[in-house]
């Protein structure tokens, strides 16, 4: 039972923030919801996830050129940049919560193009109207350091 309650929890979160998002082309997209078993459904990754490919890069000793790393960095800065305009907290951003669905493979030539996307939203957090106005306030602080 007390997996089932997990589950739907879990569920119930990623749907939440998944729902708030709205589209957009660097974040994975909802395509339904299942209720048997609970799950939800979003587009095929066909490349995996970015760990994955980043161990097949280090198993081959090969490495990723400047313009592919900072390919991958707009678009994940990008789809946090929506998040938070949504007013979304990601709080799992690693490797293996971004999928790929193009990227040049290691020692196979390519035309350099990278399509990456962000999933796994299960401990992200929508803030409440108290919390926008602390991340508000967080971020003139943080700006007062650079000023």
């Amino acid at each position: 039972m007390r997996a089932a309650c997990k589950a739907y929890i879990t569920c119930r979160q990623e749907l939440s923030c998944l729902l708030t998002t709205g589209s957009h082309p660097s974040i994975v997209p909802l395509i339904g919801l299942c209720t048997h078993p609970l799950s939800l459904i979003l587009h095929y990754a066909p490349m995996g996830s970015l760990e994955s490919i980043l161990k097949e890069y280090k198993r081959t000793n090969t490495q990723l050129g400047l313009t592919i790393y900072q390919k991958l960095i707009i678009q994940i800065a990008s789809a946090i940049a929506h998040l938070h305009s949504n007013h979304i907290i990601y709080l799992d951003l690693k490797s293996e919560n971004i999928l790929v669905w193009n990227m040049p493979q290691p020692r196979l030539p390519s035309s350099g193009q990278v399509l990456v996307k962000l999933s796994d939203f299960s401990i992200s957090r929508v803030l409440s109207p108290i919390g926008k106005n602390l991340l508000i306030n967080y971020r003139l602080f943080m700006e007062s350091f650079f000023i």
